[in-house]
């Protein structure tokens, strides 16, 4: 697995390979993926492309960093290409991202049934059901 700084041509490669699911999130929120996952990126404080024998696995970002009180919020995007290296690659670098900021969090759509479960184990805790556009997420949250 390996991890490179992410950019505009990771974008098209991703809107190309990007899990069903994120496609209807993306449409259910009025995105079309392209110009969803370039904003993300472009924004992003941080963003990363991560690689598994060439092939995509997924793209994620740390943006709206505070420096004062070291909070920020992770988006993270994903294939359907996981390799076995992932987990213990993502637990590696949330350490890493924990060093850098003392509360992480984001939103997940409550139908990401293994996102949750990967939330969880990473050591986030997930907040109750909201609305959010037209989704249903729950927010979860890392604080150092």
């Amino acid at each position: 697995m390996s991890l490179k700084n992410a950019t505009l041509e990771d974008c098209e490669i991703f809107a190309e390979v990007l899990r069903e699911r994120d496609r209807e999130t993306a449409r259910r929120l009025g995105y079309e993926v392209e110009v969803m996952l370039g904003w993300a990126v472009k924004n992003s404080a941080e963003a990363w492309a991560g690689y598994y024998e060439g092939e995509p696995v997924c793209l994620f970002g740390v943006d709206s960093p505070c420096m004062i009180t070291g909070e920020a919020n992770i988006w993270f995007i994903g294939t359907d290409n996981f390799p076995p290296p992932f987990a213990r690659e993502s637990f590696r670098f949330m350490k890493e991202l924990r060093k850098r900021y003392s509360n992480l969090s984001g939103h997940v759509d409550v139908t990401f049934e293994k996102s949750i479960r990967w939330l969880e184990w990473l050591g986030f805790k997930l907040g109750e059901e909201t609305v959010k556009a037209t989704t249903i997420v729950r927010r979860f949250q890392w604080e150092g």
